[in-house]
């Protein structure tokens, strides 16, 4: 393959972009929500340090935590993962 050649993206590579938007997208979400990280936190039942941990990407996220934030921000699973932001809707209250 030529370096002008771009290889196909696969599927390993959508997963860990999206597992990498999560944390972004939590954040915007947070942001646009108006609730806190601390909140979340809470609601998680996790400590300070752990939810730091997650927002920062040291930590991942599983299913459970991201069901569990989406249903807290009032958004879907896929709008966490999601990797472009032309999804970008206002969490209903």
């Amino acid at each position: 393959m030529s370096t002008s050649e771009v290889s196909p993206e696969t599927p390993l590579d959508k997963g860990q972009r999206a597992e990498a938007a999560i944390p972004t997208n939590v954040r915007v979400y947070l942001g646009l929500s108006g609730k806190t990280q601390k909140a979340l936190g809470e609601a998680l039942g996790i400590t300070k340090s752990a939810m730091s941990m997650k927002m920062c990407g040291k930590v991942g996220w599983s299913v459970s935590d991201l069901v569990t934030t989406a249903d807290f921000l009032g958004v879907t699973p896929s709008a966490l993962m999601a990797v472009s932001y032309t999804h970008l809707t206002l969490p209903t209250t």
